[in-house]
């Protein structure tokens, strides 16, 4: 069995995980769940007014005391904890996973540091199309 097949085969598993499937459920739920939607929504267009305003004018001490009252509402909020929970969960055993496969793959220090700055960046994917890598 080739690599890449090994590894469509490990993904088919990852899709059919416990961690996978709570995490779909806990998306279609916030997809579906308009009220919440609409509360992340507040809270991001309020996050980048903040971000976007320096100093301590009321204006920006008003932003951030509506961005301290949004996060609350947002910790309450039963179906975007879920989801939260759901997702670093995921992203913890997909870690887990990743650091599995690294464990029996050795690259020496001095030879990686030969290709520095010139590597695939975290979340790149390999360089696919489009990417601002390829050359």
């Amino acid at each position: 069995m080739l690599t890449i097949d090994i590894a469509k085969k490990l993904g088919d598993s990852i899709v059919s995980s416990k961690e996978y499937i709570r995490f779909k459920e806990a998306e279609e739920k916030y997809k579906n769940d308009w009220d919440s939607r609409e509360l992340v929504k507040k809270f991001r267009k309020t996050q980048k007014m903040v971000d976007a305003t320096a100093g301590d004018s009321d204006i920006v001490v008003e932003l951030r005391h509506e961005l301290t009252e949004l996060f609350i509402e947002l910790e309450k909020n039963d179906v975007v904890k879920d989801l939260n929970e759901a997702l670093n969960e995921l992203l913890l055993f997909r870690q887990n996973i990743y650091d599995k496969i690294e464990e029996s793959i050795n690259i020496d220090a001095e030879a990686l540091a030969l290709n520095e700055g010139n590597s695939v960046k975290k979340g790149c994917g390999g360089c696919k199309k489009g990417c601002p890598h390829k050359k």
